[in-house]
């Protein structure tokens, strides 16, 4: 009986990579299972437990691939976090935040060390969902602290929720950064000139070895740095761009001598939503495209049959540098009426030089099982391609 335990394993009685049948027969309320399916992104059957509190999805080899906790009272961790709580709430509770090396995700995103297989997903800075799935990364960094929401950006990205020394810090993957310029926050925040808008900080080497910050806010991206050496060295503005639907920005690097800076954006019309993934080169004074590639892209007619608006549709979107191409991953999240109703892991999509390195490294192929709907939850039919 609620509430479970999120544990390493899964959730309460539910367990990662349980069979279909044996997961099943747990639920207390009989067979409550769907199809939930989009061409490209993801395919599932989704069983719902506790008044739909309980996601359970079953990917095509017949087991549970992940768990989603939606209610702030169905299930907590061992120390009494979950759904509900603040993001300092869940730092003071569960320690050191946890950072795959080379892996950069949306800051709506948050992992810990103590328990590396749930994804927090947090907005204005509360818990709003549990995703606990199968093993991240092996390799990571931790750092204590430091992390909340940022903004809410949505489709315009302007929102002016904090003042500019509530900026949130990432991190950079290496310790390129001086400490004398690391040290200058105030004087780069200013020179940036936010206002009072909502900012993130990022600390990297895209080409200086003193280091440069990024700075965003809305769809804005600032690039500052210190063309002299010494602490008192004047910094400059050395690039600015506008990045229309802009999600966050991240220094990622996929095995060259320095990060690449990128941006996830969310385009969204009468159509489609689309989430593009761009490369920018920084370089003489200038930030340029080196290219921009749709990662995931739902049409308005595949969001029907999924029982969507896409106003009501998201994604949070996971990057991972290796081998000289970037891997997208992340999730999907869908609401109806303002309440959470779904969030499911997307396929993962490989892009080398903004090109597919090939199709999305979908779920291996399952043997053939029984489909199971009841009078709540009929079965999706098959999604068009987008």
């Amino acid at each position: 009986m609620p509430p479970h335990n999120i544990h390493g394993a899964g959730v309460g009685p539910y367990e990662l990579s349980a069979s279909f049948q044996k997961t099943l027969s747990l639920l207390p309320n009989g067979p409550r299972v769907e199809r939930f399916e989009s061409e490209g992104l993801f395919d599932y059957r989704l069983m719902r437990t506790d008044n739909d509190a309980l996601l359970l999805g079953v990917g095509r080899r017949n087991l549970v691939t992940f768990i989603s906790v939606l209610d702030p009272d169905i299930a907590r961790t061992e120390s009494g976090i979950g759904v509900g709580a603040r993001v300092a709430e869940l730092i003071a509770s569960l320690g050191a935040v946890r950072t795959p090396e080379h892996t950069v995700s949306d800051p709506r995103i948050v992992t810990f060390t103590s328990l590396p297989d749930t994804r927090f997903v947090v907005e204005k800075g509360t818990v709003v969902a549990a995703v606990v799935m199968g093993p991240a990364h092996a390799a990571e960094k931790t750092q204590m602290g430091n992390v909340r929401d940022p903004e809410e950006p949505g489709e315009a990205g302007e929102v002016e929720v904090a003042v500019p020394d509530e900026v949130v810090e990432e991190p950079p993957e290496n310790d390129c950064i001086s400490k004398g310029f690391r040290d200058r926050k105030a004087e780069i925040l200013r020179l940036a000139d936010f206002g009072l808008r909502s900012t993130a900080l990022l600390w990297t080497c895209l080409e200086d070895a003193s280091g440069e910050a990024v700075v965003r806010s809305g769809e804005w991206l600032k690039i500052i740095d210190s063309p002299g050496p010494g602490p008192d060295a004047p910094l400059r503005m050395l690039a600015k761009v506008r990045v229309p639907g802009l999600m966050f920005a991240a220094a990622l690097n996929t095995g060259g001598p320095n990060p690449e800076l990128y941006a996830v954006s969310s385009k969204v019309d009468s159509k489609a939503r689309d989430i593009v993934v761009t490369r920018f080169k920084v370089g003489n004074a200038r930030i340029l495209p080196v290219w921009s590639r749709s990662a995931f892209k739902l049409k308005v007619s595949a969001a029907s049959w999924l029982g969507a608006k896409l106003g009501e549709t998201d994604f949070l979107v996971e990057l991972r540098g290796r081998d000289r191409l970037v891997e997208v991953g992340g999730f999907f999240v869908q609401r109806s009426g303002g309440k959470l109703r779904n969030i499911v892991p997307v396929n993962t999509v490989e892009l080398v030089d903004g090109r597919p390195a090939r199709k999305p490294l979908e779920t291996p192929a399952a043997d053939a099982g029984p489909e199971m709907m009841d009078a709540g939850a009929p079965k999706t039919a098959p999604i068009p391609v987008p």
